[in-house]
């Protein structure tokens, strides 16, 4: 079947719990072998057709799977060259294959009824490749087994009505979660299996299997639940920090945008202040200039008025020589006279 792994499930490739429940089931299987040629329907890898090979039968495995086919080939080429003469691997549809006449001992439907639509088709082909005294060995996952390929799900009445329709059962294994059935050609169902207590306490303990084993998902889920529930109460937690962090982010920026506009204006009036100063700066330059001209002509005044001073200083000393001679007694009498007459007639 596609995608089947049964070979690498046999040699713990897919963990230690599977490869053990895979070669329990394979050996109850072989030991159900009857007569010695022996048709393996849906053989996918190939491992129950070698393993059966092995042990003496003829075995013919086919499967509409090319890779798996393949699979099987090689894997008989390079570790089982001693029984490639008892094994042949076909890769075609059991139900078109013309198996031109020959017939089988034992064909074994080793997990594959799940995966069909109509497995009465398979039961039906089956027991036209039987030869007289021939069975049919069946297993399938037993309850619930929910993969992407199988169509069906199957109980114990499920398996038990698909074998007993056409032939009768006389064996029945309960496997953990897989359940097997061995039927056969028997007109008269005289050998069918008789549902005794025995048979009733081993179904119970195959019900309580699958009671443990969904008990124990369940509790693993409920676990894995309850962790991704802690873990998403502590994500809520550091989500409300954040969001927290992310109010706080956005007060800051609305501060910074208040200071980046006080900023601006500052700057403004900086650059406003600059203009000013710049222009006082100016201003003071020109009055110190002034300043400084004005201080100049008041020392060329202050120069000339000492002059002047001088002057004024040298002319009294030269009047009042002048003034204690006769001349200048007369020259006053003269002014003083001239004085007066202006003085009346003005």
């Amino acid at each position: 079947m596609a995608g089947d792994r049964i070979d690498e499930a046999f040699e713990g490739k897919l963990g230690d719990e599977l490869r053990d429940s895979t070669k329990i089931r394979l050996a109850w299987m072989l030991e159900q072998i009857h007569g010695e040629n022996v048709l393996d329907v849906g053989c996918s890898q190939g491992t129950f057709s070698i393993l059966a090979a092995s042990k003496g039968f003829l075995v013919d495995g086919i499967d509409n799977d090319h890779d798996a086919i393949e699979y099987a080939n090689n894997k008989m080429d390079e570790h089982f060259k001693d029984v490639s003469g008892r094994v042949t691997f076909i890769e075609d549809d059991f139900l078109f294959h013309q198996f031109d006449g020959k017939k089988y001992d034992t064909i074994v439907l080793g997990e594959i009824l799940e995966h069909l639509r109509e497995p009465e088709l398979f039961i039906e082909n089956s027991l036209k490749l039987l030869n007289e005294g021939g069975r049919v060995v069946a297993s399938v996952p037993f309850g619930i087994n929910r993969y992407w390929d199988h169509k069906k799900t199957y109980y114990f009445c499920d398996l038990f009505n698909l074998l007993n329709k056409k032939l009768s059962v006389v064996k029945i294994k309960f496997m953990g979660k897989w359940m097997a059935m061995v039927a056969e050609i028997d007109d008269s169902k005289s050998h069918s299996i008789q549902f005794d207590l025995p048979f009733l306490r081993e179904y119970d303990k195959a019900i309580e299997i699958l009671d443990l084993t969904y008990e124990k998902k369940t509790n693993s889920a409920l676990n894995e639940v309850n962790t991704l529930r802690d873990g998403l109460s502590r994500k809520e937690i550091e989500l409300k920090k954040i969001e927290n962090k992310l109010i706080d982010v956005e007060a800051r920026e609305k501060q910074i945008e208040l200071l980046q506009e006080e900023l601006s204006s500052c700057k403004n009036v900086l650059e406003k202040t600059v203009q000013l100063n710049i222009k006082e700066k100016d201003f003071l330059n020109k009055l110190r200039l002034d300043m400084a001209s004005k201080d100049n002509k008041i020392a060329d005044l202050q120069k000339q008025n000492s002059r002047l001073n001088d002057e004024n200083r040298e002319f009294s000393r030269k009047i009042g020589i002048i003034h204690n001679t006769w001349y200048g007694k007369l020259g006053e009498g003269f002014y003083l006279k001239l004085r007066d007459f202006k003085r009346k007639h003005t």
